[in-house]
Parts: structure tokens; sequence; C-alpha cells
């Protein structure tokens, strides 16, 4: 049973992935919908004066073996996936 095209087209369909990515570099990334932060928004005003809150992001290579054996076999598709992960990151 396949879950994903990678554990179908293993390398294929990363490779796929990674010429997507490759076009959308280029594009501005805009973020139009800021719901996302509507949530801290709500506890920023609920309790912003008594205490800190702190949250991250992060990039991060998935635990996928076709990302895993990317890593050795083609660095260059997982520095163009965390490159692209970093843009958007940066675009929040």
């Amino acid at each position: 049973m396949y879950f994903s095209s990678f554990d179908k087209d293993g390398f294929d369909a990363f490779e796929r992935e990674i010429k997507y990515i490759e076009k959308k570099m280029n594009e501005e990334i805009k973020f139009e919908d800021k719901s996302i932060f509507e949530g801290w928004d709500r506890i920023v005003e609920k309790v912003g004066e008594k205490m800190a809150i702190a949250f991250s992001v992060g990039i991060s290579i998935p635990i996928h073996p076709v990302y895993l054996e990317s890593i050795i076999l083609k660095p260059e598709w997982i520095e163009i996936y965390l490159d692209y992960q970093t843009n958007i990151l940066l675009n929040l």
C-alpha cells in the first residue's frame, strides 16, 4: 500500500518536488491569511502583561527514506529543499 507519491515513486517523486520548488523559489511569497496568528493574539490580549509567550518555528528534513537517502545520494536536493523552507519562514 502506498501512502504518498514518495512511497510509490521514490526519488522520481522527490525530483519532481525539487523541480517545483526551484520554480517557486523565484516567486514572491505572500501570506495573505494571517489567521494562523489569531490564537496567539488572543493569548497576548489575556495574559501578555503577566507572562512571556514564546514559540518557534523551524525547518527539518522529514524522516522518510527518500529524504534520508537523499542526504547521501542527492545532497543538492536537500539543500534546495531546506533553502525553500527557510525562505518560507523568513516571509511569515
